[in-house]
């Protein structure tokens, strides 16, 4: 399962990207606490995803700043390495319906590996209305930044994990489990994991100190390719 965050494959792209929107060498840019925190939800691989899981968030940074995701497995193949790996696609934009996103991401994923340096073979990118473009496997090592983590010393964060309840959510009523992450006796971190979501697992996530928070719209197992590929390749819908 894709469990750890959503923001890390933002952090690809925009670093990937000039600040004209074309595709560009440099540093992987900054990203906002709620992206950061998101980053640390996905070190782990995609074993339990299957062709056709979707999964769409709300985020909200306060100020009015509310934007929305959509991440979708539309595929599945063999990568250059012989792995088992998915085709993992990626949507932001500021409307729900993402009819007109501000970034689209496709990348071919490795089960077990997770969205990394390590896991992903192949990226394209697309900003706006520019037509995707894919990012030399050579340069994804280069572009790929490890998730930040918290700075902390020993015994300064604690995670306690609640029992499951009932959580209400933009998708519905949903089991979840309640995990609070405390550093140095402050709360720092909601989160809400559902076994009933695929992919992420990820029902909500508050941040209180700063008021932030994202929380699942929709959730479905009917995914298919949103992102049209330049010379696509016949074994991207493969089984």
């Amino acid at each position: 399962m894709i469990s750890r965050g959503l923001g890390s494959v933002a952090v690809l792209a925009f670093g990937a990207a000039g600040a004209d929107g074309s595709m560009a060498g440099g540093a992987i840019g900054s990203v906002d606490p709620v992206a950061q925190a998101l980053i640390r939800h996905m070190a782990h691989g995609a074993r339990d995803a299957k062709r056709g899981d979707w999964i769409s968030y709300r985020t909200d940074a306060g100020g009015g700043r509310v934007s929305f995701w959509r991440l979708s497995a539309v595929g599945s193949e063999k990568d250059a390495l012989g792995r088992d790996a998915l085709w993992i696609e990626v949507e932001l934009g500021q409307h729900e319906d993402l009819r007109a996103p501000l970034l689209q991401m496709k990348m071919l994923v490795a089960r077990g590996e997770g969205l990394g340096a390590d896991g992903v073979t192949r990226l394209f990118v697309a900003i706006g209305a520019d037509p995707p473009k894919e990012i030399s496997p050579d340069r994804l090592h280069t572009l790929w930044r490890s998730p930040p983590a918290r700075a902390h010393g020993p015994g300064e964060e604690i995670i306690r994990t609640r029992e499951e309840g009932r959580l209400m959510t933009h998708a519905g009523t949903l089991p979840a489990i309640p995990i609070e992450i405390y550093h140095r006796g402050s709360l720092i971190e909601r989160i809400w994991m559902s076994h009933r979501l695929p992919l992420l697992g990820l029902a909500k996530l508050e941040m209180p100190s700063i008021g932030h928070a994202m929380e699942v719209t929709g959730f479905g197992r009917d995914a298919v390719p949103r992102m049209i590929l330049p010379d696509r390749q016949p074994s991207e819908g493969a089984q």
